[in-house]
């Protein structure tokens, strides 16, 4: 199986018999996926316009009143291709689409690069967080900047080429393109000038079955389209549940948590022992402290859908003339604002440690943060190939460790001589150690870092410090059980 995923600045839909043009032109094409840059398409107002404009599937705009050519989109043709979230980043730049194809993930980014350098450098930035992900990355579109001095009829490599480049780096992305010599995607009406900066970026994982690119009579830009192999693609799951320790921070849900706590605490005697209790504790802990993150998650996604809807209409009144400007830097600031959380949000995921609170996620912690990620993509089976799809990376894991820990012939002799030689016997009768107290533990759990990757349950150290004058008498009835039982 392959999936066939093009990218086409379109020079505007936003005129009804322009749309009907593009939009027919695209329906004549095999592509399971198109990624359209310069819509032209202003903020929310011709959403449902465009969502029936295109009748082969679902369909997914982000639009700008900022500049007049802002505008991408993502459009589906088939129906195995389901989408599971979007999101506009960079309203009218940059549109993010989460994806399930045949069972496996796949985040598609479309980028639409402004021409302006510094703005340019400023949006590239914002891919990174993005890319932050395990699950495999499709980056597309028109990035409005030549990656290499070959890639243009006028050599010219500035700042947004550099940073472009960097996160290639930085993330291993493969730009699929990058052949010598390469193929320009954008030429000019007399043909004197050239470039190539339509492209499209891979993630590790990603496998090409081709790319090509046609002119296309609807644009100056040609149509690029790349295939990708989708047969036996390594399936990369979400991973274990860990805590959003940001929750923490909030006084209404610690005092929340504190009443439930008290009434869970009133179920002990139900149970035969502490470390069964304790395990039906954590496991509403998650229920609960997981419930207030995804509530905040939906009240922050409201918060940027309120204040970008802000930062659109008051650019439009800017337009027309009305004096807006400190409304405008307020607003921006209240986006930004939103974007730092995010970025500390990444700050934790990474389960990086050394940076401080309001340090920027720079491009070295960028570059940390994905060595942390590294999904197992080939291994050797035992006859020494190399396999590349889940089913094969699997049986060769199991095969591997079914091995290593396999019963394997001993010398009963020479066991039972070393095992009765051994003094069995411990002085001062079965133990001289007092049970865990609880100035053990309290000191014990102090002593945890902060953002220290959590256990299987998910739970970091945070909880229990946060939570320790409540729960310490209970963690230290539980860690004597354990202790008694010899768990």
């Amino acid at each position: 199986m392959s999936v066939t995923i093009s990218t086409l600045n379109t020079r505007s839909i936003r005129y009804p018999d322009r749309r009907r043009t593009v939009l027919g032109h695209l329906t004549t094409k095999p592509a399971d996926i198109f990624l359209l840059q310069e819509c032209g398409i202003p903020y929310k107002e011709m959403d449902g316009l465009l969502e029936e404009g295109w009748t082969l599937g679902s369909s997914f705009w982000s639009g700008s009143n900022i500049a007049r050519a802002d505008g991408v989109g993502i459009l589906m043709t088939k129906p195995y291709i389901r989408p599971k979230a979007s999101r506009g980043v960079e309203s009218g730049r940059i549109l993010v689409l989460d994806l399930e194809i045949q069972g496996s993930p796949l985040r598609v980014i479309n980028v639409y690069g402004p021409t302006n350098v510094p703005e340019r450098v400023s949006l590239y930035r914002k891919l990174r967080s993005l890319l932050l992900v395990s699950t495999p990355v499709l980056v597309g579109g028109d990035f409005n900047c030549a990656l290499r001095d070959e890639d243009r009829s006028k050599p010219r490599r500035d700042r947004s080429s550099k940073e472009l480049q960097a996160i290639i780096d930085d993330f291993s992305l493969t730009d699929v393109g990058g052949s010598t010599p390469p193929t320009p995607t954008w030429v000019s009406s007399s043909g004197a000038s050239y470039s190539r900066i339509d492209m499209f970026l891979l993630s590790p994982g990603l496998r090409m079955r081709s790319l090509t690119s046609e002119a296309a009579h609807i644009s100056d830009h040609r149509m690029v389209t790349v295939t990708l192999d989708w047969e036996g693609l390594v399936k990369i799951g979400r991973g274990s549940w860990r805590m959003n320790t940001s929750v923490l921070e909030d006084q209404t849900v610690r005092r929340s948590f504190s009443r439930c706590y008290l009434e869970w605490r009133t179920l002990k005697e139900l149970y035969d022992s502490p470390i069964e209790w304790w395990e039906m504790v954590k496991d509403r802990v998650k229920g609960y402290l997981g419930g207030v993150g995804r509530r905040k998650a939906r009240e922050k996604r409201a918060s940027f859908n309120h204040h970008n809807k802000a930062l659109q209409r008051l650019s439009l009144l800017q337009l027309e003339g009305f004096e807006v400007a400190r409304e405008l830097s307020e607003t921006r600031e209240h986006l930004a604002t939103l974007y730092r959380e995010e970025r500390k949000k990444s700050q934790y995921r990474s389960k990086l440690q050394g940076l401080e609170e309001d340090e920027k996620c720079t491009r070295y912690f960028f570059r940390k943060a994905r060595s942390r990620q590294k999904p197992i993509l080939s291994l050797y089976n035992n006859q020494g190939d190399s396999v590349k799809n889940s089913a094969d990376i699997l049986r060769a894991a199991g095969d591997f460790y079914g091995r290593l820990y396999d019963t394997k012939p001993a010398d009963g002799d020479l066991a039972t001589a070393f095992l009765e030689g051994l003094n069995r016997v411990i002085e001062g009768g079965e133990s001289d150690e007092p049970e865990i107290s609880i100035e053990e533990l309290t000191r014990a759990g102090h002593s945890i870092n902060k953002q220290k990757a959590p256990g299987p349950d998910g739970i970091p150290g945070e909880f229990y410090q946060t939570f320790w004058d409540l729960i310490k008498n209970d963690v230290a009835e539980v860690f004597q059980a354990i202790y008694r039982e010899r768990r």
